[in-house]
């Protein structure tokens, strides 16, 4: 049988699948649902941020926009939900990373939710810069509510590559990046910008900033043979969106230096 998900180790994916498969019908719908309040709520969060002086109503308007489309943005948004389980779930690898003294960013949808492109995910990215002195703290502090590896992330900090955690309780799925020696990773972790992804949580977090979000995305985007169209729809969203808050100057010297000059042009050129 063939993988599901690229970004996983066969063996957490087998994990991962049995205790789907345990989960009776109500659960599976709940995580769609909470999987859908976790983006509305990094919407809301990323208006908030970007937009810090305008009114609920307002805000409510915008986030309406965003989802809906502005034919419908004038209709009144409820109210935000209690803490969706993806942001929790997030918080809780960053509340480790944090405590260990760990530099990292949170990447994936999460990070192009909280910037305005909306996109439901299964898992959570994280770009961490990991140490062989981290394996066992970070093991250890994450064992009692994760499914957790050991070895695994020993592997994937040595190998500078990937490794994966599941929250017991939510099925939740964490992909953790071990940061690479590459331009990119290191701007990634670098540049990261601090952000508070809900209402309720009691700091802030790093997550990767906007112009690096573009970056990475051209990148893999370039190195898939640029067949991902999910990828490239994510940047002229993300592009269109924030474009009036990117650093354009630092884009196109970084994208000389990663090879994806033509593609940022390219993307720049169809948002207009």
């Amino acid at each position: 049988m063939g993988c599901l998900f690229e970004d996983t180790d066969p063996r957490v994916e087998q994990q991962l699948v049995e205790m789907l498969r345990q989960l009776p019908p109500w659960r599976k719908m709940q995580m769609v649902a909470e999987l859908n309040a976790a983006v509305k709520s990094l919407l809301w969060s990323g208006l908030r941020a970007r937009y810090p002086n305008a009114s609920e109503a307002e805000l409510r308007r915008r986030l309406a926009g965003l989802l809906l489309g502005e034919e419908l943005a004038q209709k009144v948004y409820r109210d935000m939900p209690m803490m969706p389980e993806p942001i929790a779930v997030t918080l809780k690898v960053t509340f480790v990373l944090e405590n260990l003294k760990v530099d990292y960013a949170i990447s994936g949808s999460i990070a192009t939710a909280l910037y305005g492109v909306a996109r439901a995910t299964q898992d959570v990215d994280i770009v961490a810069d990991l140490k062989v002195e981290h394996v066992a703290p970070l093991a250890e502090m994450l064992q009692t509510e994760f499914y957790v590896d050991a070895a695994m992330i020993s592997d994937a900090v040595a190998r500078r590559e990937v490794f994966n955690l599941i929250h017991r309780e939510t099925v939740l799925k964490v992909d953790v990046f071990v940061a690479r020696d590459h331009p990119l990773d290191r701007a990634v972790i670098s540049r990261a910008r601090r952000y508070s992804l809900h209402p309720e949580a009691s700091s802030l977090v790093s997550v990767v900033a906007i112009e690096d979000i573009v970056l990475a995305k051209l990148w893999w985007y370039r190195q898939g043979r640029e067949v991902a169209a999910q990828q490239w729809k994510d940047v002229l969203g993300v592009l269109r969106l924030q474009a009036d808050t990117l650093d354009t100057d630092y884009m196109h010297r970084f994208a000389e230096q990663l090879g994806v000059h033509d593609l940022l042009q390219r993307a720049l050129q169809e948002i207009g």
